[in-house]
């Protein structure tokens, strides 16, 4: 749908192991940009500049404090059905994960107006199409891309991987699955929109990049970027500089070498009617990540990036405009929210974007509608005053206490792990995180957040202060930790059951 719709078309695109741990927010106002950084085994700095995600971070807002679940699969399950992993049934992308299409679920999809039109391009890992688990078993209208999560060569990627035993398919005969995937993808994804110019349209671009296997991308890139070319942080690093270039294709900016001959870019009266969304699926790799890796229920396991863009506050800057963002609140443009939000909520979140009026969700959601986050001005709690004694001795009542609008999106935020032989989980408030892992001895640890942040790494043979609030909390001698304690468990334990029973048992 293009300029001056009232129903926005959804871009969202998805990194597939790109951690909050590995980028870098940098300068401010006009000058913000995102970057992806790495430290190779010598300890050199790898920087890599994001010039194109820079675009979306500084025409939308950027959520400090977003999770995901720890590993891809229960991710990309959780954002297409609102659902954690214990009641989609992807608990890790052990084996060959499937999202059974008849589990009652509504898939997101199909959960949007009935105007959409919708596309997914690139990976998607959760079922074949003997298991009729297949995107377009899901209410894609579309599907190009692989089926399976690991591509064995980015070069040549249509091929069985004996790995997971998916047959890297591409869902469409005329796919050349030679071309470089992260380049296909971006190119499948900006003919399928352009084509459906008549149509709201949500388009799910699912990058395999810059999961391994680690190597040298086509261009699109700083080769002079300091560190070890053969090491798998360089590596790590190009792959994501090119993921950048290839979003610079889709919206027409891409400053590669042959930029724009590859594929026309999406229409600009298309992205202006655009709201898009860029996120990373789980913590970066062991061996890549600055903090503590993927697939663990650590901070740098399910921290992720994640933008909202206003796609006409984007093509505002592209084309040197000023003219007022379409969908998102002026104050929320260029800016930061550090409410917890978990990927889950996309679910809802997407919905209601697209239709505000929107109240027909699952009655066992997860996702939390944040909408308004985006939408709404932000509004300042005003300061707390002491009544003033008037004579007579009467005090004068506290003014009204304006709170912000929609401020405090969750209470608490849940991520999990689990598979036949193991259960992992963490949950968190605003000022505690509590860890589960059945295979530990003790199996919970609880750490406090200081400015937003977990002092040092939450490994369990870290020894530091943030280690002993567990026990402090358990023998009374912290009354807060112990406070915040009892909320945790008593949110765990009661809510977050997984084949009808509670896998967590209770410490105290």
């Amino acid at each position: 749908m293009s300029t001056n719709s009232a129903t926005p078309n959804i871009l969202l695109c998805i990194a597939d192991d790109l951690g909050e741990a590995n980028v870098t927010i940098a300068g401010s106002g006009a000058t913000r940009t995102i970057e992806v950084h790495n430290v190779d085994n010598s300890g050199t700095d790898i920087v890599g500049a994001m010039p194109n995600t820079s675009l979306l971070l500084r025409n939308g807002l950027y959520f400090s404090g977003a999770w995901a679940q720890p590993a891809c699969s229960p991710t990309r399950a959780s954002i297409y059905t609102g659902l954690h992993p214990w009641k989609h049934g992807v608990g890790s992308p052990m084996g060959n994960p499937v999202l059974d299409s008849g589990a009652g679920f509504t898939s997101l999809p199909n959960l949007l107006p009935g105007s959409y039109v919708s596309g997914l391009f690139g990976k998607w890992h959760l079922g074949g199409v003997s298991d009729a688990a297949t995107p377009t078993d899901h209410g894609w209208d579309r599907h190009i891309g692989t089926l399976g999560g690991v591509l064995p060569d980015y070069y040549v990627w249509s091929v069985v991987d004996s790995a997971t035993g998916y047959t890297q398919v591409a869902l469409d005969a005329n796919v050349d699955v030679t071309q470089y995937a992260t380049l296909r993808t971006a190119r499948d994804a900006a003919e399928w929109i352009n084509a459906n110019a008549a149509d709201p349209w949500f388009a799910t671009i699912a990058f395999n990049t810059p999961h391994d296997p680690f190597h040298v991308p086509p261009g699109g890139y700083d080769a002079a970027t300091a560190g070890n070319p053969a090491d798998d942080d360089y590596l790590f690093n190009l792959m994501v500089q090119n993921m950048d270039g290839n979003i610079g294709r889709l919206i027409g900016t891409s400053g590669q070498p042959g930029g724009r001959r590859y594929f026309p870019p999406i229409a600009a009266d298309q992205l202006s009617n655009t709201i898009i969304v860029f996120i990373g699926d789980n913590g970066t790799p062991a061996g890549i990540s600055l903090e503590e890796h993927k697939t663990e229920i650590y901070e740098g396991g399910v921290r992720v990036p994640m933008i909202i863009t206003d796609g006409q506050a984007l093509m505002n800057e592209i084309n040197g405009q000023a003219i007022s963002p379409r969908f998102l609140h002026a104050s929320r443009v260029n800016a930061t929210a550090s409410q917890m939000i978990h990927v889950t909520d996309l679910y809802a979140t997407i919905v209601r974007l697209a239709d505000p009026a929107a109240n027909a969700f699952p009655s066992d959601m997860d996702a939390k509608d944040f909408s308004g986050v985006v939408k709404n001005p932000i509004v300042v709690r005003p300061p707390i005053k002491p009544p003033v004694i008037r004579p007579g001795g009467i005090p004068t009542p506290p003014p009204v206490i304006v709170p912000p609008i929609l401020n405090i999106v969750r209470v608490f935020n849940f991520s999990q792990w689990y598979t036949n032989s193991g259960n992992r989980a963490t949950i968190r408030n605003a000022a505690y995180k509590l860890n589960f892992d059945e295979s530990m001895n003790p199996q919970y640890s609880l750490y406090q957040y200081v400015s937003g942040e977990i002092p040092d790494l939450e490994y369990p043979n870290i020894v530091d202060a943030s280690v002993d609030v567990f026990n402090d909390a358990l023998n009374g001698s912290n009354a807060d930790a112990q406070t915040n304690l009892d909320l945790l468990l008593d949110e765990l334990i009661a809510n977050y059951q997984q084949d009808e029973t509670t896998p967590f048992p209770d410490p105290r």
